[in-house]
């Protein structure tokens, strides 16, 4: 004979109010198996969260969990790692206030989010998903250069490019860190990672940086710029920076702030730190340095950031900030001739340029600009670069918009336009020049 299906109530307990599922078809005689596939159909919770009760006493998995239950009765279910929702909340509503270990707690808010949202706590729960949306990326921004979660995440980026490129072939992929080396400058959040995929026989060498530079133990919460990842592969098309990738927010902490910069570590780098302890600064880099500030709209050149490469006086940049505000100067000329690359050797950068006259520097600054070819570049970065598709499509709702700007689409063809019309500009003085 056949068994009547009950009807009954599942009620969904954690949340300040209980959540109600009435009126579901139940058979008394269902089995562990499927009872479990019922109460993930209707609250979410994967088999392996389930807590779930009948008259106040935790269901055993036997043959038939639930026999007996009559019409009208419930069952209780709650997710198994609600506790540790309430020490991620608590994590959070401590770094609301003003401490000294916000990046501690930070750290161990990271930690209980990875849990919960591995097990499908966000799903099952509206309102402490309403809270971690609301509050999540602020605080996953205070662990940006945290060098542990670098690691991970640079270790999953490339994981997947190794599995992508293997296919069904069997191959191993391989990476190990080492701490970024002092003397080389750079952020002390900074790691140098050695990484070895599918179709490679050696390892190639990485530096990993957060995208943002601000100072360490604070956080900027400021969002991956699609025009700096443009000016990424620019530069290395025309030579002056080494290959980049860009490992998302999606493959680390849940926050949009924290992306990192992987470029291929060229032992043959110059910082300028070094060359000018060793008195060997040329007009030369300078120069470039000023042509590459002012066409491309880009910031923070600093000594660690930038040198040349050995035995020759080509520049070399290896990280940069894009300006607040892309545009194109009001006098190109005398943005070429009164712009240094940064504050903090703009008296070495005076030291040079007051040794060469005017029309002499501007033909140095359009040998560099010839020899880069950078209109002939500016497609072949945008094809390189494109959000819309690829591993940066991650990025689509992360990047940082600049005003009026509708999407980062948008801002991307905007930046290459402003870069065409500073590049026309420049090529209409340079063929002025006697």
């Amino acid at each position: 004979m056949r068994t009547k299906t009950k009807k009954i109530t599942i009620r969904l307990v954690g949340e300040d109010e209980d959540v109600e599922f009435k009126r579901v078809d139940v058979n008394p005689k269902i089995d562990a198996n499927d009872l479990q596939k019922l109460v993930e159909e209707w609250t979410k919770i994967p088999p392996g969260f389930q807590e779930i009760k009948f008259n106040g006493t935790e269901v055993l998995y036997g043959e038939r969990p639930i026999k007996g239950i009559k019409t009208g009765e419930e069952l209780v279910v709650k997710h198994t790692e609600l506790s540790w929702w309430n020490e991620y909340k608590n994590c959070v509503e401590l770094m609301k206030k003003s401490r000294s270990d916000k990046v501690a707690l930070a750290k161990e808010a990271v930690k209980h989010h990875t849990r919960l949202k591995e097990s499908g706590f966000f799903n099952v729960y509206a309102q402490f998903s309403n809270f971690r949306r609301q509050n999540h990326t602020k605080v996953a921004a205070w662990t940006d250069e945290d060098v542990v979660l670098i690691c991970k995440a640079t270790e999953e980026y490339f994981r997947n490019i190794h599995d992508e490129r293997r296919g069904n072939e069997d191959s191993e992929f391989k990476i190990y860190f080492e701490e970024r080396p002092a003397e080389v400058g750079g952020r002390p959040a900074s790691t140098i990672a050695f990484v070895r995929i599918h179709g490679e026989d050696v390892f190639t060498k990485f530096n990993i940086k957060c995208h943002h530079s601000d100072p360490e133990g604070s956080s900027s919460d400021q969002e991956p710029d699609v025009s700096e990842f443009y000016c990424y592969k620019l530069l290395a098309l025309i030579g002056v920076a080494p290959e980049s990738h860009f490992i998302s927010p999606s493959t680390s902490t849940g926050t949009k702030t924290s992306t990192y910069v992987a470029t291929e570590w060229k032992d043959e780098l110059e910082l300028l730190e070094t060359v000018i302890e060793e008195n060997s600064l040329t007009a030369d880099v300078v120069v470039q340095l000023v042509v590459l500030r002012v066409l491309l709209s880009i910031d923070d050149l600093h000594e660690q950031n930038c040198g040349r490469w050995k035995g020759t006086q080509d520049v070399a940049i290896v990280g940069f900030a894009p300006s607040d505000q892309f545009g194109v100067p009001a006098g190109i000329k005398d943005a070429l001739l009164r712009t240094f690359p940064n504050k903090y050797w703009k008296t070495q950068w005076s030291d040079i340029k007051k040794e060469y006259d005017d029309d002499t520097w501007l033909k140095m600054a359009k040998k560099y600009l010839d020899k880069w070819d950078l209109e002939n570049k500016l497609d072949l970065a945008k094809e390189q670069f494109d959000p819309t598709r690829g591993i940066l499509k991650d990025l689509e709702n992360g990047f940082k918009k600049r005003q009026d700007r509708e999407s980062p689409t948008d801002q991307l063809n905007n930046y290459i336009d402003v870069i065409r019309e500073n590049l026309e500009k420049a090529e209409t003085l340079f063929n002025s020049l006697v």
